[in-house]
């Protein structure tokens, strides 16, 4: 199961960003224009280390993610609740064969 990061991009200069993308093998699986130095690209989690590097003047916001990473941080966010269902489940299930 892949994970995807959907990234907001400021860059004085779009298109060499985007050339200096294809160069370091960065798949770009979408792209929405939002204006001329800003876009919104959908990359692999394992391609966001590369778009790190890219000696340009670039922003990079993350907005959202998909895949493994999205349930993994739902996880995180509510194990407590999740953990405390459980015990109370268990917690249930010894008092009623009692």
């Amino acid at each position: 199961m892949n994970s995807y990061l959907i990234i907001k991009v400021v860059s004085k200069n779009i298109s060499k960003f985007l050339h200096k993308c294809k160069d370091n093998n960065i798949n770009i699986y979408s792209i929405k224009n939002i204006s001329y130095k800003e876009i919104i690209i959908k990359i692999n989690e394992k391609d966001y280390n590369k778009l790190l590097t890219i000696k340009y003047t670039n922003k990079y916001e993350i907005i959202s993610s998909s895949g493994l990473l999205k349930f993994k941080e739902l996880f995180n966010k509510n194990k407590i609740i999740l953990l405390m269902s459980f015990i109370g489940l268990i917690i249930l299930i010894i008092l009623s064969n009692v």
